[in-house]
């Protein structure tokens, strides 16, 4: 969604999310430098930033203090993510898209009306929202305002626009409250299957409620998902899925409703598969030699490949979530809409995890490079951001970053050796394998970085990448030079690494 937001609207997420990393008082040469502006810009924004806390009651407080600086307050229970997305919802791009999607026969004018702005600012809204449309391969009626396109498609962009703003904790449908599908869901669980867990139930009720805003507006699947791709095991979850379909749907689309709503349930790589069946649906898929299965396998034996000692635990249940997560992607791959969190997270994960990151992101483009014209559109950002987290929750990926390898040997002062050993491991991000003048492992034949206070030709040579001479205790500029070297080759390993 932050890209139906204006230059004034990004500027002042960046300036709360800044202001979230540290706590602590901000100065506005500081936060003028991180963002790139003027100080009056900062000065504005701030002053922008304290009017909208004001909206939201007791969630945060922006304070100026002289010869203080900034600070933003927040209580325990309200995160950035929360204070980001409460802004999102309050911007006129989100709430025009809101109202486009829940309501029937508006014009510019009604817009105008309900926003407090001109008729000119509302057609220039929706000239951004049809723009934004169209990159996701749907297109928008500037006459009619409605959005246009294939019904599987429009639904799963409005759940993603939806879903991005649940961390505000607010229930965005106005056709069908929580309680409501609460009810639905507590009186028919006595007598089917569908046991969900507390967030999957919230996914399957915003999914009902979409569906049922769709459905008002006489909207149905005219087609069903790629029959293809669909195991038919999936039936299963259709014989309890039915009962939650309501009454207004024609015969001839009840099926393809049904199909679509199961597909989605199951084809969720978090979703806890109740019948413990996925390996005959991994068989399935492996027999006819389906898409999804040719891309999770090649990824499975890339990565193997990368990593011959790697442990996945259950792979085949490993390989089932892949099988999850490529059906998604292949079958809305035009959508390039995402959750507000999925590029924070992948960046996030990079720098913690930079050499394994860099792998995946390699294999990743490789295996859906391999799917041609067959699926020329196929999301790799999610791809991306959704296969990290599989292999979060089945591998040790700390054991399979790439470390460097240190020989520390203090001279003049032998017993400060364990003494910096520990500081060492404490300054930098990168992953160290530090020997001391006491401890060594015939094993590394080349050392990324030898470390001493006095360099000693005479007691012998120690073979490595980089060398350092440094006093004890070390200075600040030390620590500045040995934590860049460091980071400087551990991007040289990657990039030798990538290069083979």
């Amino acid at each position: 969604m932050k890209a139906l937001l204006d230059t004034l609207e990004v500027r002042a997420i960046e300036f709360l999310t800044i202001l979230y990393s540290e706590e602590k008082w901000w100065t506005e040469k500081e936060l003028s430098e991180i963002v790139g502006c003027s100080p009056d810009t900062t000065y504005r924004m701030i002053g922008y930033l304290k009017q909208f806390a004001l909206t939201q009651t007791n969630v945060f407080e922006v304070i100026t203090q002289k010869n203080k600086g900034i600070f933003l307050k927040t209580t325990t229970v309200h995160s950035i993510g929360e204070i980001e997305c409460q802004y999102i919802m309050g911007t006129l791009g989100f709430k025009i898209m809101d109202k486009v999607f829940q309501s029937d026969e508006l014009v510019i004018d009604d817009l105008a009306e309900m926003f407090h702005v001109s008729n000119s600012t509302i057609y220039r809204k929706l000239k951004s929202i049809k723009q934004f449309l169209e990159l996701n391969n749907l297109s928008f009626n500037m006459s009619k305002l409605r959005v246009e396109g294939e019904e599987h498609l429009i639904r799963e962009f409005f759940y993603r626009m939806y879903w991005s703003v649940i961390k505000g904790n607010n229930w965005p449908f106005q056709q069908s409250s929580f309680d409501d599908w609460l009810k639905i869901y507590e009186k028919k669980i006595t007598f089917i299957g569908l046991n969900l867990t507390s967030i999957e139930r919230l996914q399957f009720f915003y999914r009902l409620s979409i569906n049922l805003v769709r459905h008002n507006g006489g909207n149905f699947l005219v087609e069903g998902p790629d029959k293809v791709l669909i195991d038919p095991f999936h039936e299963k979850y259709a014989a309890d899925i039915k009962h939650f379909m309501p009454d207004n749907i024609p015969s001839h689309y009840f099926t393809n409703e049904v199909t679509f709503l199961s597909l989605i349930l199951v084809s969720n790589p978090i979703f806890e598969e109740k019948y413990g069946d996925y390996q005959v649906k991994v068989t399935w898929h492996e027999e006819r030699k389906t898409l999804p299965y040719e891309f999770s396998i090649n990824l499975l034996r890339s990565i193997r490949k990368e990593y011959n000692n790697i442990d996945f635990g259950n792979t085949m249940r490993v390989l089932y979530k892949l099988l999850c997560t490529s059906l998604y992607a292949i079958i809305f791959s035009p959508l390039k809409i995402h959750y507000t969190d999925t590029r924070v997270f992948i960046n996030k994960f990079a720098e913690e995890n930079p050499h394994f990151y860099a792998t995946i992101q390699r294999i990743v483009a490789a295996e859906s490079a391999k799917m041609g014209k067959d699926v020329p559109d196929m999301d790799k950002e999610y791809l991306l951001y959704t296969i990290l987290l599989i292999f979060s929750d089945s591998v040790n990926i700390g054991e399979l970053e790439e470390r460097l390898y240190v020989k520390l040997i203090c001279n003049i002062e032998p017993l400060s050796e364990s003494y910096l050993k520990q500081l060492l491991e404490n300054t930098t991000h990168s992953r160290l394998v530090i020997h001391t003048s006491t401890t060594s492992d015939p094993l590394v034949n080349e050392y990324d970085l030898f470390l001493t206070d006095m360099a000693i030709k005479q007691i012998g040579h120690v073979p490595a990448k980089n060398e350092y001479i440094w006093d004890f205790p070390p200075t600040e500029r030390d620590w500045n030079n040995i934590v860049t070297l460091l980071d400087r080759t551990s991007v040289a390993n990657q990039t030798n690494g990538l290069a083979i």
